[in-house]
């Protein structure tokens, strides 16, 4: 039976911020995006995260995001949500205040930024406890943390994990280390407890999931996240070799995040029928999408159509 409070196992895409050709937030691209994310059978959404430019966004812009992420969306689709993102640190007043906005919205988690925990030279233990101490002051509020790569990377130790999964506190992790081995050190650190570990990295995805990764949470949930959800379904079934065929495409495509993400990510939803007026950026200061790259993700696009019913059958 399934536990209709406990925090779905699945695809949770990382939300993106669609704007309009004069760069304000186009909220109603973004009901858009989230209502498909939801069609394609993703469990989740991680909104208000990288993907969504949060360092570029005012305070008022990432709640509205967040809040047209849910209300477009069914209860059935769990939406965790970042917080602290202009606070610092050594500001723990501000950091509680920005999170406390987010928990207000009624999301599944407040997600905590590994690198807003503590300075880039600060112990792990300082972040941990960091982490812990803003768990204390919000007392009935469901958490988890985010190894955002920037300002800068912060990854956490198994032991470290493990800390903060002891605690009961935390039920969601973002993992980006991309590094099998290091995975399964921290999925063997949080085996029964509440903290579910969602893998960043395609192409490590299956494995991780073999050693009890609870899905996916990426950029390339951005461009064909219903073969996340098949590869999902297929591992949950034990029909792993099947399963590994999705993973071996998907492995491959995952390559594209590197050509000009999340510009790139935008053309795709041009091209799936999203009502995207512009894939500017505010993160980034080329917009513009070179002629060859649009090619790439078209023909992307075209071969993933022509192939996908035939993946892992």
């Amino acid at each position: 039976m399934v536990n209709k409070n406990e925090l779905n196992n699945g695809i949770y895409p990382v939300m993106i911020t669609p704007y309009k050709k004069n760069g304000e937030v186009d909220y109603k691209a973004a009901a858009a995006v989230a209502s498909w994310y939801e069609k394609k059978g993703c469990q989740g959404i991680f909104a208000a995260c990288l993907s969504s430019e949060i360092y570029f966004l005012t305070e008022e812009e990432r709640l509205q995001l967040i809040e047209v992420t849910m209300n477009n969306v069914s209860s059935d689709t769990h939406v965790v949500a970042s917080g602290h993102c202009t606070s610092s640190s050594e500001d723990f007043d501000a950091s509680l205040r920005e999170l406390r906005r987010v928990a207000d919205r009624g999301v599944k988690a407040v997600v905590l930024i590994a690198c807003k925990l503590a300075g880039e030279n600060d112990s792990e233990d300082a972040a941990v406890n960091n982490a812990l101490r803003i768990a204390d002051a919000m007392p009935g509020v469901e958490l988890g943390v985010y190894e955002a790569p920037n300002p800068y990377h912060r990854l956490f130790s198994a032991n470290g994990l493990k800390k903060l999964a002891d605690s009961g506190r935390f039920v969601f992790f973002k993992d980006t280390c991309c590094d099998p081995d290091m995975l399964r050190e921290k999925l063997d650190a949080v085996q029964g407890t509440r903290l579910k570990l969602f893998n960043a990295n395609s192409a490590t995805l299956l494995d991780s999931m073999k050693h009890g990764a609870a899905g996916l949470s990426g950029v390339m949930c951005n461009y064909h996240p219903e073969m996340y959800v098949k590869l999902d379904k297929l591992f949950r079934k034990g029909k792993l070799d099947e399963a590994q065929r999705v993973q071996n495409f998907l492995g491959m495509a995952s390559l594209v995040q590197y050509q000009m993400y999340p510009l790139n990510a935008k053309y795709y939803l041009q091209l799936a029928g999203l009502p995207i007026e512009s894939y500017f950026c505010r993160s980034r200061s080329d917009c513009e999408l070179p002629v060859g790259y649009k090619w790439e993700i078209r023909q992307m696009y075209d071969f993933y159509e022509e192939i996908a019913s035939k993946i892992g059958e």
